[in-house]
């Protein structure tokens, strides 16, 4: 892999960053609740 590629997947991995966090904990929350796993 050249270096220029490199930093550009590196760029793209930073521009998703601030949104990715928040949607996998999304994802994992509903996954929980239609496992049933916070009906208390």
């Amino acid at each position: 892999m050249s270096k220029g590629k490199a930093s550009s997947l590196n760029s793209i991995g930073h521009k998703l960053a601030p949104w990715a966090l928040p949607v996998l904990l999304l994802a994992v929350w509903q996954l929980s609740v239609s496992a049933g796993w916070l009906s208390t």
